[in-house]
């Protein structure tokens, strides 16, 4: 029998019909192989910190990826407005 498998067993023994009285009977046979231990460990892990680095550095993509989307035009006129309000860009954006 497997860990965790219920073997449920129901014989019903029930008199004729117009009697009232009826009886029900259930055997579980429960197998248990397997306990879990579970330990309170928080203050014993150690922080991986590769894992934090990774996770730190997509913070900023899964932020723009929460963000509502925006059609090309728009994107680009507002790169447009801000480079044209900075004279040092504004060179660069001119387009023939």
């Amino acid at each position: 029998m497997k860990a965790g498998h219920t073997d449920l067993k129901t014989p019903v023994n029930r008199s004729s019909i117009g009697d009232v009285e009826k009886r029900l009977q259930v055997w579980i046979d429960l197998e248990v192989t397997v306990v879990i231990d579970q330990n309170n460990n928080v203050e014993t892990c150690r922080l991986d910190v590769h894992l934090a680095f990774k996770m730190e550095k997509n913070a900023p993509f899964n932020k723009r990826s929460g963000e509502e989307t925006k059609p090309i035009p728009a994107i680009y006129h507002e790169e447009v407005s801000a480079a044209s309000a900075e004279p040092s860009t504004s060179v660069l954006m001119i387009l023939k």
